[in-house]
């Protein structure tokens, strides 16, 4: 009886229960569609479904909401938020804050929805289910928390999306009901998370350089009306259109540049020419600074070599090796962290392991001296902006305790 016991009070459901009931009811209810069957009509009313809300996601919640990209008139403000709301993606207000709190501390400890600091599933789906996360960072609206409008439509939410259920029922019937509002609202879902999950993992590629895991994959952009060009968004989140070319396709920035045309909306923002070019302020000053750090750890390098004798060799390697690393400069800021860190941690390696191979007449504590030396000189590049602007979006077990603490790695040997 008292194991019993012991067991009874270490298990507790979840504060939240009823979210999770929802979650896989709502899935579960897609095998409807056995019992309503499949026709032409109802797979049209699926997709137009998906895409009409999918739009009130992308071009409302996200970047008319949550990055002010382009304007609307206040009535417009409210039927783009209706519209977002009826994808059942909790209040206006919840979703805005939670993801501006991404974009301040985008791939690090603090973003909930990193995959690559948490696992896929949880970057997926778990944290949108996670009760530590479902209350609302009102200081990160303040700008709609003002419109009483939008905060009572955050406040019920359920309203909007009741309210399209039942639209979908009376226009289309019980089977355009289960495919153009159950199914179509999974989708949807799956449709949006896949941004939190995949936007920041290996695959596709990366132009501009942002210190977390951003990516474009043309793949995404065509579930998500263009958001799957997701590197450039990071890199300059204010642009309206996130395609910033004319091949990488934005199905949602069509749709607004529709809307503009009939004074629906208005001052569409897009990514001026040095965004392009990827050179936002300050980026050439960080290049310079990388370039200077590189050339003061040469130039200090190259000085206690030349006082140290039967070490010509090693300085012309070290030299080569730094000419190596520095030819691309750019391309070091556009790498994702972990590429970064571990591009330095085999100049690192390289150094040392040259060190140990070219200066084997030396004795052991002229070695053990030259060692240190050149360990602390190439540790002393993590101060330098391609590195030290990434340490929070390591992994945990990619973060060496003396780096976090004062950017310097130990230099014991050839040990990285």
């Amino acid at each position: 009886m008292k194991s019993r016991a012991v067991r009874s009070k270490a298990f507790s459901w979840p504060p939240n229960l009823a979210d999770y009931v929802l979650y896989a009811a709502w899935h579960l209810a897609c095998l409807s569609v056995i019992w309503v069957g499949v026709s032409w009509k109802a797979v049209a009313i699926c997709a137009a479904s998906y895409f009409l809300r999918m739009f009130g996601l992308i071009a409302g919640h996200h970047r008319y909401f949550s990055h002010r990209s382009y304007t609307l008139s206040r009535p417009m403000q409210f039927l783009m938020a209706f519209l977002g709301t009826t994808s059942a993606q909790r209040g206006l207000l919840w979703w805005v804050a939670s993801h501006r709190y991404h974009h301040l501390h985008s791939d690090t400890d603090d973003d909930v929805h990193s995959p690559v600091l948490r696992s896929v599933l949880y970057a997926h789906s778990g944290w949108f289910l996670d009760p530590l996360q479902r209350a609302t960072k009102v200081d990160q609206v303040p700008d709609l928390a003002k419109y009483p409008e939008l905060v009572w439509i955050s406040d019920w939410s359920w309203i909007p999306v009741t309210v399209y259920g039942l639209a979908i029922f009376a226009l289309f019937g019980l089977q355009g009901f289960v495919w153009g509002f159950v199914v179509s609202t999974i989708l949807v879902w799956h449709g949006i998370h896949a941004l939190s999950s995949f936007a920041h993992t290996p695959g596709g590629f990366r132009r501009y350089p942002t210190a977390d895991y951003s990516r474009n994959k043309w793949f995404l952009s065509l579930v998500t009306l263009g958001e799957g060009w997701h590197n450039n968004h990071h890199y300059y989140p204010a642009s309206a259109r996130h395609g910033f070319f004319w091949w990488e396709i934005d199905l949602a920035f069509y749709g607004l540049k529709a809307l503009s045309w009939v004074g629906m909306a208005g001052d569409l923002k897009m990514p001026p020419p040095h965004v392009l070019r990827g050179e936002m302020p300050g980026f050439q000053r960080r290049v310079k600074r990388y370039e200077r750090d590189l050339a003061d750890v040469r130039r200090r390098i190259g000085a206690f070599l030349d006082a140290t004798p039967g070490t010509d060799a090693l300085k012309q390697r070290i030299e080569e090796r730094l000419d190596a690393f520095i030819a691309a400069p750019r391309a070091v800021f556009i790498q994702v962290p972990d590429v970064r860190i571990r591009a330095h941690r085999e100049l690192r390696r390289e150094v040392l392991a040259a060190a140990s191979l070219l200066l084997r007449t030396l004795g052991k504590q002229e070695l053990a001296r030259v060692l240190k030396m050149l360990g602390r000189e190439i540790d002393q590049l993590m101060k330098s902006p391609p590195f030290a602007e990434i340490l929070g979006a390591l992994p945990p077990t990619d973060r060496p305790a003396p780096l976090t603490a004062n950017l310097v790695l130990t230099t014991e040997g050839a040990r990285t």
